[in-house]
C-alpha cells in the first residue's frame, strides 16, 4: 500500500508548483522518441549530492517521473524503460535496470502544461538490483526502446524526465 501512496505523492508533487526542490536529476531538454533506441542522460540538481545514485541513502523513496507525454498522433507501440542500461545491450524485462513500459494511449496531440500526462516509476527495487549488478552509476541514464517498429511522423515526445524524492 505504501508504494501506491508514494506514487500518488509523486503525481501530486509534479502537479503542484513547488516540486522543483524534490528533483534530484533531470534531462536537460525534452525527449523526442522514434523507431530506434533513445538514450537520455540525466543531470544532477542541487539536492542529488556529489556521489549521486551510487551512494543514495535518502529518507524518502525515489521515483522516475515522465511528465508532458504527448504525440501528434498516438504511436501504436509502447516503449520499454531501462535505467543505466549499458550501450549496445539488447535487454529484456529481466534486466536489472528494467522499470516498465510507457504507452502513449490517451496522450494529447499537443503539449498542454495544465493537463500534462504524467507517469512515475518507483525506483527502490530497481536501485537495489542495479547496485547488486554493479550498474549504479553516479549520473543515471534512461533508455527507451520501442517494443515494435513504429510508423514515422507520429513524433512521440516527453517534455520532462526527472528523478524525484517522493513526499511519503
Amino acid at each position: 500500500m505504501w508504494r501506491l501512496n508514494a506514487l500518488a505523492g509523486v503525481l501530486w508533487v509534479l502537479s503542484s508548483t513547488s516540486w522543483a526542490q524534490d528533483v534530484l536529476y533531470r534531462a536537460q531538454q525534452p525527449v523526442e522518441l522514434g523507431a530506434a533506441r533513445t538514450e537520455v542522460a540525466l543531470r544532477s540538481s542541487a539536492g542529488a549530492g556529489e556521489a549521486g545514485l551510487s551512494a543514495w541513502k535518502g529518507r524518502r523513496p525515489l521515483a522516475l517521473a515522465l511528465s508532458g507525454i504527448w504525440a501528434l498522433e498516438a504511436p501504436a507501440v509502447g516503449y520499454r524503460l531501462y535505467l543505466n542500461l549499458p550501450p549496445g545491450v539488447q535487454p529484456d524485462d529481466s534486466d536489472p535496470g528494467y522499470l516498465g513500459d510507457v504507452s502513449f494511449y490517451g496522450a494529447p496531440d499537443h503539449f498542454d502544461a495544465q493537463r500534462a500526462k504524467t507517469v512515475a516509476f518507483l525506483l527502490d527495487e530497481t536501485l537495489v538490483r542495479l547496485r547488486n549488478a554493479g550498474r549504479l552509476a553516479r549520473l543515471p541514464t534512461l533508455t527507451l526502446i520501442p517494443v515494435a517498429v513504429e510508423e514515422q511522423g507520429r513524433k512521440p515526445r516527453i517534455e520532462e524526465v526527472s528523478i524525484v524524492e517522493t513526499p511519503h
